[in-house]
């Protein structure tokens, strides 16, 4: 039997997480890759973008690194540049970066139904710069342009009967029974088309004469709604990451930012039922809202911030007057640059003055102390020259120091003196003072 005692065995340490799931819980978006489309403006010779859309994978793996998988459609890219173009409908064109030029022959939507993310040049025949400048609004839309040959048909409303908004949404959620793009049934939201910040665009423009709806004449309208789910409304579809458009018959999400990836991973070009009291109408300009939206000067959720659009019915010596005006403001602001300029080339030479000025008095001031330093310094000098005068005359009278022989031998020297001078012997003997003996001279 071993009488040794139980070894105890640390216990492992676990292991470190590992970076993919790390990353993926701080940052989910990131794990979803994304591809850019950036539109270029025709009329400038350096690129200037006009339009960036994101494309996300269609393959069920988020992380594929096909290229094909993040085509987007060639005509989702040209409704969108349209809608910024004043519905001017145009070609797109590569952009070829080596060359910092475009392929002049457009492409054909024919032959390149699915284009690849990349760079692209937008034209409009016989306008190749009608684009203006600043993206157009939504809100100067008249009506929304064709993408698709039954794009704008008309499809008859089942629901007529005038309710409240609450009971309205409850019957909405009721009729679809469950989120239209994934079946569910729990966490439910009655989500907008036509979004509720567009409701003064709305009315001014009467849109719902455009889209057919004679029944009801507000953004609250049962066509102008959908049931989702409660996060592909707050952070996808209210939050303009994505809308519903045609292709090959069916309606399909189509993720148009980098926005909530892992909801796009899931659902990015998947086909729906949309149902029949809908209007494509009320469709497209959530489309056309989502396309304003990703222009810099609107807010995620399609706020503008700042207008910068220029009116269409400018006339031509109206932007011409405008231009002399701001170049007149050029003259004067130079002139007002010149006379600052000015200013402050008096000032400084001011300011130079004065600091030659302020250097004088310091070098007169200078000159002042020197001379009272050469002064003191001849006062010690005459000052040494008196006490070495007195210190001889005192000398000369004293009686114990015998005055200094001018000519003749050399005065003997006193006996205790040469006593120091003689080598010491042991028959050397040495006379005794008295130490009360005077001092007696050598010449005494």
């Amino acid at each position: 039997m071993s009488t040794g005692k139980n070894k105890s065995h640390p216990t492992p340490a676990m292991p470190p997480a590992l970076p993919q799931l790390r990353e993926y819980f701080e940052n989910p978006d990131r794990m979803v890759k994304t591809a850019a489309f950036e539109i270029f403006h025709p009329g400038y010779t350096k690129p200037r973008t006009i339009l960036t859309l994101w494309g996300c994978p269609r393959n069920p793996d988020p992380n594929c690194t096909e290229h094909d998988n993040y085509a987007l459609p060639h005509s989702l890219i040209v409704d969108a540049c349209a809608v910024l173009a004043n519905n001017l409908r145009g070609h797109l064109h590569y952009w070829r970066s080596h060359a910092r030029s475009y392929q002049r022959e457009a492409l054909d939507p024919d032959k390149t139904p699915m284009l690849q993310p990349g760079r692209y040049i937008y034209s409009v025949p016989g306008n190749p710069c009608s684009w203006q400048e600043g993206g157009e609004d939504i809100e100067d839309e008249e009506e929304p342009p064709d993408s698709d040959e039954d794009y704008h048909s008309e499809i008859v409303a089942q629901l007529t009967v005038r309710v409240s908004q609450t009971a309205l949404s409850h019957k909405i959620k009721t009729d679809d029974g469950a989120c239209i793009v994934t079946g569910e049934t729990e966490r439910l939201d009655c989500a907008h088309l036509v979004p509720s910040e567009a409701a003064g665009w709305f009315g001014h423009h009467d849109f719902h004469r455009i889209a057919g709806d004679t029944a009801y004449f507000t953004v609250d309208s049962p066509h102008n709604k959908i049931t989702l789910r409660s996060d592909l409304n707050g952070r996808g579809l209210d939050a303009g990451h994505f809308c519903f458009y045609p292709l090959q018959n069916k309606w399909v999400i189509c993720w148009m930012t980098n926005g909530s990836l892992q909801l796009a991973g899931h659902h990015h070009f998947r086909p729906i039922k949309m149902p029949d009291r809908v209007y494509s109408a009320y469709l497209f300009a959530r489309f056309a809202w989502n396309t304003s939206s990703s222009w810099e000067t609107k807010t995620a959720r399609g706020r503008k911030t700042t207008k910068t659009t220029r009116a269409r019915t400018l006339a031509k010596g109206a932007r011409e007057a405008e231009a002399v005006e701001g170049v007149a403001v050029a003259v004067v602001g130079e002139e007002d640059t010149a006379v600052d300029e000015d200013t402050a080339v008096d000032d400084e030479e001011d300011a130079v003055v004065d600091e030659v000025e302020a250097a004088a008095d310091e070098a007169q001031a200078a000159v002042e102390a020197a001379q009272a330093a050469v002064e003191a310094a001849e006062a010690v000098v005459e000052a040494a020259e008196a006490a070495v005068e007195a210190a001889a005359a005192d000398r000369a009278s004293s009686p114990l120091v015998p005055p200094r022989p001018t000519s003749g031998t050399p005065p003997r020297r006193c006996q205790a003196t040469l006593l120091k001078k003689r080598a010491p012997t042991a028959s050397t003997t040495y006379p005794i003072f008295p130490l009360s003996s005077p001092r007696v001279p050598c010449d005494a």
